[in-house]
């Protein structure tokens, strides 16, 4: 009975014994009880007055509006948004994200090409795309009748000028000023009025402020040209890059009679009038053109800014001519990487100051030509680092008698 009772205890020692070398093994190789970390949501429900949409937070990051509110807070998942927004505008303007960031054509010359640029910089492209997702667009009412263009439909119901103020109003919203110039022009090549958008805008002020520019243009532009060249210079803006990406680059002509500068190179010219707004791009030229340009025309065209480094990759750069333009703002270093440019003539724009470091990294510069704009006070210094100039041209300036006499005092070939 003893040896029974002793051989059950020793059992049941045993058994508590790989229990507890168990439950040890068990406690050594589990994670702790704390609770999981939580994986951030990857998209944020945006709620409009008539709508809510997930948008994925990578899109959320190109509309400055929600940028804003995320920096301010990371982990915000939902976002509530008042009127004028509506979600057909919404969701048009995130599908219109999707289309430039994945598929715009530059794309497949320079992937990295919004790391250094926005879609504001490719005017053209910017259009084909809103103007694309506008035809796209499925009309609820419609989709499930028949296969049938939603442009067609939306234009024979009346309803396409109110898409078009829906998105300008939107976009204004989220501060996405592209999409609303995108959208200007599309109003003004279809013979809309803004007479028309002031009776279907509910914020008014919006669009008759980003339309009137382009009336403007209209005006400006209408004696030089016939109606149908008119619409097209008004409503079709380029830059360099969307020349590239539409394979419309001029061609080129190689030693023209350029005797006063005896240069032998390629003379490249650039001119759709009134249609270059921008400059970004240069780099994309082929690079056999590019490193043999001497003489770069770009006059006559609607560039507005010239961003630091616009020209690099231009290294034999003798002459560049950027006059009667509407540039109205010189970054720092906008001309560097230019060792070899003499001749700079940015007269008749809409300059009225110059940036310290607007001219560095111009060795060999020796006229400067800023006639003609509406410089009220110039700093001298700006010019300091430019040990060959010879030639700076300030004609019909709003300059101060002092600053003249400082300039002239500095450089006495300055014609005034």
């Amino acid at each position: 009975m003893k040896k029974l009772y002793a051989l059950s205890f020793l059992v049941l020692f045993l058994g508590f014994t790989a229990q507890a070398m168990e439950k040890k093994d068990l406690m050594e190789v589990e994670p702790t009880t704390q609770a999981p970390a939580q994986v951030p949501a990857q998209t944020i429900k945006v709620t409009t007055p008539d709508g809510s949409i997930d948008i994925s937070k990578l899109t959320i990051q190109y509309i400055p509006y929600f940028a804003a509110m995320l920096r301010w807070n990371p982990n915000q998942n939902q976002i509530f948004l008042d009127s004028p927004v509506t979600l057909e505008s919404l969701t048009l303007i995130v599908n219109i994200l999707q289309e430039m960031y994945n598929n715009a054509p530059i794309l497949k010359l320079d992937p990295q090409f919004f790391t250094k640029y926005s879609p504001a910089d490719i005017p053209a492209q910017a259009k084909n795309i809103v103007e694309n997702q506008f035809n796209v667009l499925n009309l609820p009412w419609v989709g499930w009748i028949v296969n049938y263009p939603a442009q067609k439909w939306a234009e024979r119901s009346g309803t396409y000028q109110q898409r078009i103020v829906n998105l300008m109003n939107t976009a204004d919203y989220l501060g996405l000023v592209w999409i609303i110039n995108a959208a200007s022009r599309i109003w003004l090549e279809k013979g809309y009025t803004l007479q028309d958008a002031q009776t279907q805008a509910t914020v008014t002020d919006v669009i008759e402020y980003y339309l009137q520019k382009y009336y403007e243009k209209y005006s400006q532009e209408g004696p030089k040209y016939s109606e149908h060249v008119l619409l097209q210079v008004v409503t079709n803006e380029y830059s360099i890059a969307d020349l590239i990406a539409f394979n419309m680059l001029p061609l080129h002509a190689t030693n023209p009679p350029l005797n006063k500068l005896k240069i032998g190179g390629i003379w490249f010219s650039i001119k759709r009038p009134g249609s270059l707004t921008s400059v970004a791009g240069i780099n994309l030229i082929p690079e056999h053109i590019r490193q043999n340009i001497e003489y770069l025309d770009l006059s006559d065209n609607y560039i507005a800014s010239l961003p630091s480094h616009a020209f690099a990759g231009l290294p034999n750069l003798v002459q560049l001519n950027l006059s009667r333009n509407n540039i109205s703002s010189i970054e720092p270093g906008a001309f560097a990487g230019l060792p070899n440019l003499v001749q700079l003539n940015l007269s008749r724009n809409n300059i009225s100051s110059i940036e310290p470091g607007a001219f560095t990294g111009l060795p060999k510069v020796k006229r400067i030509n800023l006639g003609h704009n509406n410089i009220s006070k110039i700093d001298y210094t700006i010019f300091r680092n430019l040990p060959n100039l010879k030639e700076l041209d300030l004609r019909d300036n709003p300059l101060s008698e002092q600053d003249i006499a400082r300039l002239r005092a500095w450089l006495a070939t300055v014609m005034i």
